[in-house]
């Protein structure tokens, strides 16, 4: 994982100028996978923000602190291996400086008014048939 981090940071263009906030990112207590919270980190650096990346294994007071330090715009947690009440725990007593935003809705949103000829616009022929489902065609 770390080695598709590294292969795909140079390949990132970096936007220069104004910095658009402060994140500190953390795999919360418990938990060490950290490649999702490493890709976001990139991501965000090279659109001009501020990352303060704490690494893997940071307790919500560790977290805490390090955003009032950096005085943080957002918090990202990353919590694989972590219960999802666990998470919501910690993330509940991070946001203790604040009142915690909740999504628009739970659960699955179907949408069903939609063209699907629109939508096939945007499938990729060579790599759904050939490369997913590994079609041969006559000339192979």
């Amino acid at each position: 994982m770390k080695q598709a981090v590294a292969y795909l940071e140079p390949k990132m263009e970096k936007k220069s100028g104004a910095q658009k906030g402060t994140i500190v990112l953390a795999t919360v207590k418990g938990d060490v996978h950290d490649i999702g919270k490493n890709l976001v980190d990139i991501i965000l650096s090279n659109n001009g923000y501020r990352v303060v990346n704490l690494g893997i294994k940071q307790s919500a007071d560790n977290i805490i602190r390090a955003a009032e330090e950096h005085r943080a715009n957002a918090i990202g947690l990353s919590g694989l291996l972590v219960k999802s009440r666990s998470r919501r725990n910690m993330c509940c007593r991070i946001l203790h400086r604040q009142q915690l935003q909740y999504p628009p809705f739970w659960g699955v949103s179907v949408r069903e008014d939609y063209d699907l000829r629109e939508i096939f616009e945007y499938v990729n022929d060579t790599a759904l048939f050939k490369n997913q489902w590994q079609l041969k065609t006559a000339s192979q």
